[in-house]
């Protein structure tokens, strides 16, 4: 239904890439709530992280240029990188081999004109990932990377690294048609990625790219493991869905991540929209989280929090596809996790617009908009309040067409939220403030 320009447009505006109650693009000038997720280490982002997509302020260092015509040697020029360097990419479709090892802390990757659609790293499915990101502080943005055999971004500690990185930023990122996960966090052992952010970018799989899937449908938009502290916050994402096998989500963080804040994004016809923990048993190389009260059972993500997030499936090709639309928002083995003000809405039924399981779950779930069920599967430390499910159609602006803002003229949602404690959810999808008695859902109409 979206258009690769629409999208492109998107990830390049000032704004978030939301919408207002206009139906226009909106802007996220309003600082969003304090982070109150509690983790083993504090609560932080990147250096220079705030709430905007505008683009970043100039580099200050030193500035290599580079343009097509050294596509051929782009790695061995990244690998020559020095801490505060920034590699700055002139307009134009550089053809890489994949495999671009960005090793160098502190380094920034980025396009010259701002736009992410001018500059764009094309692997052509050969090598690995386009990207490989293994050192703290680094910066990519304002460029595009597509057809990666594996992923488009991957950020993992170097093979045999013992020291955890932190600090990368990955933002106004375009990543189109990546083989198997778009951008993938992992560890090294017991290294991680820590204190990160992805925010304003656009992660896309279209027909092209879903025949060049492979691994049983082993594909989604964001697959992050064993992290801490990051923020995934103002993206579209879009198309992740096989017509055999059943996708990753379109945001998935499971096996222990901890600590992270999911805001602000626009999911679309993916077959599972975002999810907090996927197993129920461990795999051998568990990490644990302190300061969370847990239940007694295995933990698969630790205090994620989701919310002012818009869900939305309309395409029939993914609802007749094996997996169909299975789930907007998913909590399996999810401890200490909270789903707040969501709005997820699908054109036919879905398993779940959200659902919660494994013993290891426990959550707060409230305020969440959803054109159908909430579905509880055996978990029972679940707190429940001011949810709307099987919710009509007229309380949204264009529900069919997936516009997804409340309708001021209709009633049902607004005023008709629980109030939260302050820090949760102070503002909603637009980075508006919420009043006393919020709106249901990610959107909270003002000026009524």
């Amino acid at each position: 239904m979206t258009t690769m320009a629409l999208l492109l447009w998107l990830a390049a505006c000032t704004g978030s890439g939301t919408l207002t109650d206009s139906g226009t693009a909106g802007t996220t000038d309003t600082p969003p709530p304090t982070d109150t997720a509690t983790t083993d280490t504090a609560t932080t982002h990147p250096t220079g992280s705030d709430d905007s997509c505008d683009s970043l302020p100039a580099a200050t260092g030193s500035v290599i240029s580079v343009a097509p015509t050294d596509a051929a040697g782009l790695a061995d020029i990244v690998d020559d990188l020095e801490p505060g360097d920034t590699l700055e990419f002139a307009a134009g479709t550089y053809p890489v081999a994949g495999d671009i090892w960005v090793s160098t802390p502190s380094v920034t990757l980025r396009g010259a004109t701002g736009n992410p659609a001018d500059v764009v790293l094309d692997a052509s499915y050969q090598g690995g990932s386009v990207l490989t990101v293994t050192a703290s502080s680094v910066v990519v943005t304002d460029l595009t990377v597509q057809n990666g055999w594996y992923h488009g971004v991957h950020v993992r500690p170097a093979s045999g690294a013992d020291t955890s990185i932190t600090g990368v930023r990955l933002h106004r990122i375009v990543v189109h048609n990546a083989a198997e996960q778009a951008v993938k966090v992992n560890q090294e052992g017991t290294a991680y990625v820590d204190h990160g952010e992805l925010s304003c970018s656009t992660l896309l799989l279209d027909a092209d790219g879903r025949s060049q899937v492979r691994n049983g449908c082993y594909t989604g938009g964001l697959d992050m493991h064993r992290s801490a502290n990051w923020r995934v916050r103002d993206n579209h994402v879009e198309g992740f869905w096989c017509d055999a096998g059943l996708a990753e989500h379109g945001l998935h963080l499971w096996r222990q991540n901890a600590g992270t804040v999911i805001e602000r994004n626009v999911i679309v016809n993916c077959a599972r929209g975002i999810g907090l923990g996927l197993a129920s048993s461990s795999d051998g190389t568990d990490r644990t989280h302190d300061g969370y009260t847990c239940p007694d059972a295995y933990i698969d993500d630790y205090g994620g929090i989701i919310r002012n997030n818009f869900v939305f499936a309309d395409d029939p090709v993914l609802f007749a596809s094996a997996g169909g639309f299975d789930t907007g928002i998913g909590l399996w083995s999810a401890c200490d996790s909270t789903v707040v003000h969501n709005t997820v809405w699908s054109t036919q039924a879905p398993f779940s617009s959200v659902e919660w399981r494994f013993d290891g779950t426990s959550a707060v779930v409230m305020n969440n908009l959803v054109s159908h069920n909430l579905r509880d599967r055996t978990v029972t430390s679940i707190e429940l309040a001011g949810n709307l499910a099987d919710a009509d159609a007229g309380l949204l602006v264009d529900a069919a067409g997936g516009a997804l803002h409340l309708d001021p003229t209709a009633t049902g949602a607004i005023d008709a939220g629980e109030p939260l404690a302050v820090g949760l959810a102070d503002t909603d999808v637009d980075a508006e403030p919420r009043d006393a008695l919020p709106d249901i859902g990610a959107d909270e109409v003002t000026g009524r």
